[in-house]
């Protein structure tokens, strides 16, 4: 046994030290304080995070100020730095969490680095429209959804009027459990009584060419979320 313990050791090689290259940290999670903005949880891989530190993302090129660098311990404990290797918050003045991408490679404004793999956008799978059970609770709705939101950025919500439902909000999710959940916070947390339509998927539709058009060349494709949507008077 101690001579596999042996080889084993041989095999396994220490990580390399990267404590000396640029700033290069993952972001992978984020949520908002009422008093203090949006709370990014990280990762540095490469490099020190200081407080004071200009960063940038590399997904969008938004540049923020690192105001407070610590770990969590469980409560967040300012340390002023974060090592290569080290897991903790920085706060860095953002207001809207959607900026705060999960995933997303962070570095030193104007010390670009090579992004980390795997980040991908996050992209709506199923949408559904959020109606008030009296039309007079549309603004109290529409209050409880933005602050939803901001600790939820993966929702998608625009305005929709529907002719038997009124005012209401078309929101897209990442899946039929992320809306299930998404509604019991709005019932539990807002106490918002909610009609929630059938949740759909989007469709790509290819619109057949009219006589007018020429027969050459691409068909238009158009992408919807609802049964409203729908092209009217158009082929496809």
């Amino acid at each position: 046994m101690g001579c596999r313990c042996c080889c084993c050791r041989r095999h396994i090689l220490p990580p390399s030290d990267t404590s000396q290259d640029p700033l290069r940290l993952m972001l992978f999670d984020a949520s908002h304080d009422e008093y203090r903005g949006v709370i990014c949880l990280v990762a540095v891989v490469d490099g020190c995070l200081r407080a004071g530190d200009k960063l940038q993302a590399v997904s969008t090129g938004q540049q923020y100020d690192a105001l407070e660098v610590g770990v969590l311990s469980p409560e967040p404990h300012p340390t002023g730095q974060l090592l290569t290797g080290q897991v903790g918050y920085v706060i860095p003045g953002i207001k809207d969490v959607k900026a705060a991408r999960v995933g997303d490679t962070w570095h030193l404004a104007r010390q670009p680095v090579p992004p980390l793999p795997g980040f991908k956008p996050v992209k709506p799978m199923v949408f559904a429209g959020l109606y008030p059970a009296s039309a007079d609770d549309y603004e109290s709705l529409a209050d409880a959804l933005e602050r939803l939101n901001l600790n939820d950025a993966s929702v998608t919500i625009r305005k929709e009027t529907s002719e038997a439902l009124g005012a209401g909000c078309r929101c897209g999710f990442l899946g039929p459990l992320h809306l299930e959940v998404f509604l019991q916070r709005l019932q539990q947390e807002h106490k918002a009584e909610v009609i929630s339509t059938a949740p759909t998927v989007p469709y790509e539709l290819e619109l057949a060419r009219d006589s007018q058009q020429q027969p050459s060349g691409e068909l238009e494709r158009i992408v919807i979320e609802s049964a409203a949507d729908y092209p009217k008077g158009r082929k496809v």
